[in-house]
């Protein structure tokens, strides 16, 4: 029986990165890059993938802002021997203010009965 997903690596790595529900990609030293779907959403409307991944620090975090909304972009190394980095990004809404509108949500309805 011939499979063509497994005498395909990056079709099957594609695969499993496509199944996260959040912006995924991988990068490798050259700059190449990997992305999920969610991952291409973004970068079609202006999110830079490769500037943001050069300028991160492979296991480090940093928050960065797109269209007024703030993320935080992880890099992380995959393996030693492949020189790649698994990036992801996932949103970073502020605490205290999540905690606000809820709180002003909560009022509302405590008025309402």
């Amino acid at each position: 029986m011939d499979n063509q997903e497994f005498n395909n690596p990056p079709k099957l790595l594609l695969a499993l990165i496509d199944s996260f529900n959040q912006p995924m990609w991988i990068v490798d030293k050259i700059g190449n890059v990997l992305m999920n779907a969610k991952a291409e959403e973004y970068s079609k409307k202006g999110f830079d993938i490769a500037v943001h991944s050069a300028d991160l620090s492979v296991g480090c975090t940093k928050l960065v802002t797109h269209f007024g909304k703030n993320f935080k972009l992880n890099k992380r190394d995959i393996n030693h021997g492949t020189n790649s980095c698994l990036c992801t990004l996932e949103s970073a809404e502020d605490p205290i203010q999540r905690l606000k509108d809820s709180s002003k949500r909560l009022q509302k309805v405590l008025n309402a009965i």
